[in-house]
């Protein structure tokens, strides 16, 4: 297992990388991945509490499937985040996620 800065050559791709055991790559749990996480669905929130069009998509809820699904296949300790979003999302007295 390893964890590292960004292995992007990208100079706008700026993350910490995980490398489980079968060489599978994920977005590393890290306080700075997890700061800008928290900063960035605080924002989508807004986004959606304001009734603000949804990035790249048609609709929130859309979105909150989209963005649920690409963390349970691509971030280290999925399941924090994903309950971060729910719980968020429940606390500003949106909807629940329509899968």
């Amino acid at each position: 297992m390893s964890c590292g800065g960004s292995s992007n050559t990208e100079p706008f791709v700026d993350m910490d990388i995980y490398t489980d055991e079968s060489g599978n790559v994920f977005i590393a749990d890290t306080p700075r991945m997890w700061e800008d996480f928290v900063i960035r669905t605080r924002e989508r929130i807004k986004q959606n509490i304001n009734n603000e069009r949804p990035p790249g998509v048609d609709s929130w809820n859309e979105h909150w499937v989209v963005s649920l699904e690409s963390i349970k296949n691509g971030q280290q300790n999925p399941d924090k985040y994903i309950e971060y979003i729910i719980n968020e999302r429940r606390k500003a007295g949106l909807p629940e996620i329509n899968n």
